[in-house]
């Protein structure tokens, strides 16, 4: 099979990463795959993960017309960042491909989106899934978080790449109701592929195989630092327990603003714990911070993402994580991370660090069957299987969504609803004339 493939390229990218080790599996599976930078063309001068080809830009479009007329499918990696997935949004309307899902949460990719093609666009797109009444209060938020918790129930733009993809592969089941009910094409869940950095393998043991006790341990939260990632109450749940304060050391790796970090280090103050931000860092300095964790802190709330690549690390390499119960991380094997509740979550934080950091053996018990159950589950070979089987069955669906497209256009044309919205209601009873199963 021919695969053009739209993807995040660029080294800072998790999803560019996971891209590339899948490229490697599909071409040792006997497929020829291209590669197109789908990130925006101010990172055009970044470096990029090796892919071991050369890489073709999104900007380019009679190359990429080109290229897509001479392969059988056409891949997109989509998540919730403009930034990384412009070309992604580019294409995805004039080449419809199978869309690999990385977040059940695309709000801030609309909201970018229609700050290039114009808030007419944005409200026809919203009447269609949502309603006016969506759009009415849409863009009246004054913060992130704001926007976040007015629109991820109500409108979290999950429909809208989902209507435009000829098939869908997702890593998680937790909102898979919403991809159903707008692509006439096939879904499949199958689990994010990752692997360990191979520069954590060179610098580090994972926690699994440190039996000895410590007197100071160190706990580690990875990512950009926003309240989603649930940092303060890291903080307040070590400064809840005399003996946490004493025993663990708190480090965060990732972007933070300088109004968070001055709010979090005067909690970390207040409550008398000990705190390292690092900052952004280069992937060797990052791989040395995980290799040196003995437990991580993989909290978010809410959780809006397919699957969580930091988590799946820190499973790959043995350390215990802490997961919030929901989404994603809520299907997770109970013994192989520690989960806690949104509703005490402090509470819960504490209770399993005061575990954790007391008994030896519980931690590199689960740190062992993290990662044996890691190894087993997020494995790049069976999802390069099973997107492949999707390609040949959204290639047999075509007919049937291109004849419904092409009725739901009509009906718009006659006053009806958005020909997305009523597509899925044509789908069915058109494959039926097509023969598409």
């Amino acid at each position: 099979m021919k695969i053009l493939m739209f993807t995040p390229t660029v080294k800072n990218s998790a999803i560019g990463r996971m891209a590339c080790l899948l490229v490697g599996e599909l071409q040792q599976q006997g497929h020829l795959v291209l590669v197109v930078r789908a990130e925006s063309t101010a990172l055009f001068e970044m470096e990029t993960h090796d892919f071991g080809m050369r890489l073709i830009r999104w900007d380019q479009p009679a190359e990429i017309v080109a290229y897509a007329q001479q392969t059988d499918t056409i891949v997109y990696q989509v998540g919730d960042s403009f930034e990384m997935h412009q070309g992604c949004i580019e294409w995805l309307p004039k080449l419809p491909g199978v869309v690999c899902l990385h977040d059940y949460f695309l709000g801030h990719l609309f909201w970018s989106w229609s700050n290039q093609h114009g808030r007419e666009a944005a409200h026809k797109v919203l009447k269609a899934f949502y309603g006016s009444a969506v759009y009415d209060n849409y863009f009246n938020v004054n913060s992130s978080e704001a926007f976040i918790e007015s629109t991820r129930l109500a409108a979290p733009m999950t429909e809208w790449i989902a209507s435009m993809a000829s098939g869908i592969v997702t890593h998680s089941d937790w909102d898979v109701a919403r991809l159903i009910t707008s692509c006439g094409g096939p879904i499949e869940i199958a689990p994010l592929p990752y692997d360990v950095p191979s520069q954590l393998t060179a610098v580090a043991k994972p926690a699994s195989n440190t039996h000895e006790a410590k007197a100071v341990l160190n706990i580690l939260t990875i990512g950009h630092v926003n309240p989603n990632k649930r940092v303060e109450s890291v903080i307040r749940a070590i400064g809840s327990d005399v003996q946490l304060c004493a025993q663990v050391r708190y480090r965060i790796v990732g972007k933070v603003e300088d109004e968070m970090k001055a709010h979090l280090t005067n909690v970390a103050i207040e409550v008398g714990v000990q705190i390292k931000f690092d900052g952004e860092v280069d992937q060797e300095t990052l791989a040395r911070a995980i290799g040196d964790a003995d437990m991580m802190c993989c909290l978010r709330i809410p959780a809006l993402e397919a699957a969580s690549a930091s988590t799946i690390e820190a499973m790959l390499m043995g350390k215990p994580a802490l997961v919030v119960n929901t989404g994603f991380y809520k299907d997770l094997p109970d013994h192989c991370v520690v989960k806690v509740s949104i509703e005490n979550e402090i509470t819960d934080i504490r209770d399993a660090l005061v575990w954790l950091v007391g008994d030896v053996d519980a931690r590199v018990e689960m740190g062992k069957q993290a990662a044996l159950f890691a190894h087993e589950t997020f494995s790049v070979k069976h999802y390069a299987t099973r997107l492949t089987a999707v390609c040949k069955q959204a290639a047999l669906a075509a007919p049937a969504l291109n004849g419904a497209k092409f009725f739901g256009q009509t009906l718009t044309k006659w006053g009806g609803v958005s020909d997305n919205a009523v597509l899925n209601h044509i789908v069915t009873p058109w494959q039926k004339f097509v023969g598409a199963n």
